[in-house]
């Protein structure tokens, strides 16, 4: 089964792709894609001269020679249309042939030969290479039509084909006609995270317990990747064959075909990264100095991409880059240590980001054509033009139940992990002394706790049958009444001073109600839009509050009462400096406030004097020292309290406020527990000695199952015609 040069002529892979010569066949995971001549011969001439031009008169002179009486150019971009719907391919963002105007044609991809098993020289017994034929040689009448065919050929064709056939969900035909199907890979007994599907979809690597390990979706069996111990974040190379990650303070690569682990470049704390198909890498070497840097893949003196000092970067951080088709740009995910966070577009060029997604952490660019984004556990699909990047259409609800761990493949497959199942939590008393005592006995779905001014209830957002919504917890009567109804979510929950009205987050606007419920709820959409209410003043006419993004400012609004009803005036600027903060918590004496704020490069908690004015507005004390979160002043006048985002443990600052200077001691930990895990959340009792803490009511779970969906791409297209009828 020789050509007569005694060599076989191999079959080809690119991608999801396979181009067997002989046979004349183009073949799409196994499965013959049906293709005329024409087109398949241009198919061959492009992978021979892949990664070159070909001209349209090479192409001409090869494939339409001079007596043949046809209209080239007509048959030509025939050809090349039939070609690219052959492999679901796209003139404007092409993956596999490029078109350069009135030049002629590139192939993109590397290719690979596909080892032809049990071919050997009859005279040594040693195994004879394959070859890619060249121009000029017969490809599709090469040696299968002048060998016969033998039964053990016949075997093992009929085995392969068995197993295509049993590996149904590969079986793809036309884009438009390929089905959407879901399943789940368990990848037990270890738990896993950051997996990384190849751009072919062929198979993931993901962060096991001892490494990297590397599942292919025709295999049934993981295997651990050599030499990646303690790696984070993987990501492929566009041609599938390696894969980088992060380890030992380096960005570093390895061959999936074999070898060790290749340095790039130093990077400390690793927040991902993408490979182009330019042969360079945009990554997160360093997390806390907010920078995206691009490396060469050989290796090499990262460069960064943006200026670290710029306004928009300050107190963000940059996680898992994706450098989109054509290398000019960058799809960036942004957030605060809070979680608050957005997707943006880099332009590599002028360094200059556009926010894209509000309220998100993590996207992908699909190559159909669409952003794939996640928002509070589901996902989300938005058509974007490659053209226009800083401008997408509407989201449509894609998948639920989601973590932010997921990826997509060029083919078109997504895989993800499920969300974890959120912890249940006891409503607790924490004492200095670390003893808990249960106030609610019975664990439930609690967030933002706060106590009334006069100590007598509770306020709380729980969650309960699917809905977030505010309750308030009556200390004496150890009972619970419902105090909204809406769809919400509800959340952060902020007692007047006289504890008649609670003002709460109601979805994306600030809204407001009498405590007992007697009212109805007022939406407060003149405030700024996706904001969070934190404190009154102690004299009540000033609402505190910040919207919940990255570069967050503080703000106030003046408010106003009427009979049965509260209102909030035109909001003013409080705090503006660079970097995200938060949490603004007036003073009981009504001359400070405290807030967080992460232009250190961490949040830290601070004290600025109050001034509605704004008037002396650039005094600042810093009171936390290793991360804080959430200030809260204790009753007694003497404490500052905050939760360390890192522990999770509260942390107390004693004080001492004279004239217009603010002192405070070295911050310690508040009654530290071994009794279980603190959640966040807590406020302080109305005589400053205990804390309304939220205790875990079990140990985490990780998912072992990965969850995977085929054809994505195809569903996209199916719903976005089922709305158009």
């Amino acid at each position: 089964m020789l050509e007569d040069s005694g060599r076989p002529i191999a079959p080809v892979r690119f991608g999801l792709f396979e181009v067997d010569f002989s046979a004349a066949e183009l073949r799409r995971k196994g499965v013959k894609v049906k293709l005329q001549d024409q087109p398949f011969q241009v198919l061959v001439l492009l992978i021979e001269r892949h990664g070159e031009v070909v001209t349209r008169e090479e192409l001409q002179k090869t494939l339409w020679p001079v007596d043949t009486f046809v209209d080239f150019e007509r048959g030509l971009n025939r050809a090349i249309n039939k070609l690219r719907e052959a492999l679901d391919d796209d003139a404007d963002n092409p993956r596999f042939i490029e078109t350069l105007p009135r030049r002629g044609y590139r192939f993109l991809v590397p290719i690979e030969p596909v080892e032809l098993a049990g071919v050997t020289n009859a005279a040594s017994g040693e195994a004879v290479p394959a070859y890619i034929p060249r121009r000029g040689e017969s490809a599709a009448g090469g040696w299968l039509n002048k060998a016969p065919i033998t039964p053990w050929a016949i075997t093992a064709i009929a085995t392969l084909a068995a197993v295509l056939a049993l590996w149904r969900p590969w079986v793809h035909p036309r884009a438009s006609e390929r089905p959407f199907s879901q399943f789940d890979l368990d990848l037990a007994p270890d738990e896993f995270s950051h997996p990384a599907i190849s751009p072919d979809g062929s198979r993931i690597v993901f962060v096991a317990k001892h490494g990297l390990a590397m599942r292919r979706f025709d295999q049934s069996k993981t295997t651990p990747i050599a030499g990646t111990e303690g790696a984070t974040f993987p990501f492929f190379s566009p041609d599938g064959r390696w894969v980088a990650f992060f380890q030992n303070n380096k960005l570093q690569k390895l061959d999936l075909e074999g070898g060790s682990p290749v340095p790039l470049c130093e990077a400390p704390e690793g927040g991902g990264g993408s490979w182009g198909s330019d042969g360079k890498i945009v990554a997160v070497l360093h997390s806390s100095h907010k920078v995206l840097s691009e490396v060469p893949a050989a290796g090499g003196l990262p460069r960064p991409l943006m200026d670290p000092k710029g306004t928009y970067s300050s107190g963000l951080i940059y996680l898992q880059p994706q450098v989109l088709p054509g290398n000019k740009h960058v799809l960036i995910a942004t957030s605060n240590v809070t979680g608050q966070g957005s997707l943006s577009i880099l332009d590599r060029s002028s360094g200059q980001y556009t926010k894209l997604i509000d309220d998100s952490t993590r996207g992908r660019y699909l190559a159909s054509g669409h952003l794939i984004y996640h928002r509070h556990g589901q996902l989300f699909a938005a058509r974007m033009n490659l053209n226009r990047p800083d401008q997408t259409g509407p989201g449509m609800l894609l998948m639920d139940a989601v973590s932010r761990d997921f990826d997509v493949s060029n083919s078109g497959t997504l895989v993800y992990e499920r969300s974890a199942a959120e912890i249940p939590s006891v409503v607790s008393w924490l004492d200095p002394f670390g003893k808990l005592e249960p106030l609610i006995s019975e664990a439930g779905y609690y967030s933002t706790p706060r106590l009334s001014p006069d100590g007598t209830r509770l306020a709380i957002a729980a969650t309960r049958e699917g809905k977030q919504n505010i309750w308030v917890y009556d200390l004496k009567r150890e009972s619970f009444t419902r105090l909204t109804y809406d769809d919400g979510p509800d959340s952060f929950p902020v007692w007047s001073p006289d504890s008649q009205y609670i003002m709460f987050r109601s979805g994306n606007v600030l809204a407001c109600t009498r405590s007992d419920g007697s009212g109805r709820v007022e939406l407060l959409k003149q405030a700024n839009p996706n904001s969070a209410p934190w404190s009154f003043s102690a004299d009540g006419r000033w609402l505190a509050f910040w919207p919940l993004q990255p570069d967050s400012d503080l703000w106030i609004a003046p408010v106003q009462r009427a009979p049965g009803m509260m209102r909030l005036g035109p909001a003013q600027l409080l705090v503006q400096r660079p970097g995200s903060k938060g949490a603004p918590a007036l003073s009981p004496d009504g001359r400070w406030v405290a807030f967080t704020s992460s232009d250190s490069g961490r949040f830290e908690v601070y004290v600025m004097p109050f001034l509605p004015s704004g008037e002396g507005a650039g005094a600042k004390w810093q009171v936390s020292n290793d991360g804080g979160w959430a200030p809260t002043w204790s009753p007694n006048g003497r404490e500052l309290l905050y939760q360390n985002p890192h522990e999770q443990t509260v942390h107390a600052a004693s004080y001492v406020a004279k004239n217009n200077s603010f002192v405070s001691e070295k911050p310690r930990p508040w009654g530290r527990t071994s009794q279980g895990t603190l959640q966040t959340g807590y406020d302080v009792s109305s005589d400053g000695k205990r804390l309304l803490v939220l205790i875990a009511a079990g140990e985490p779970r990780r998912e072992t199952h990965l969850r995977v969906l085929l054809n994505v791409d195809s569903e996209l297209r199916r719903r976005a015609l089922a709305a158009a009828k």
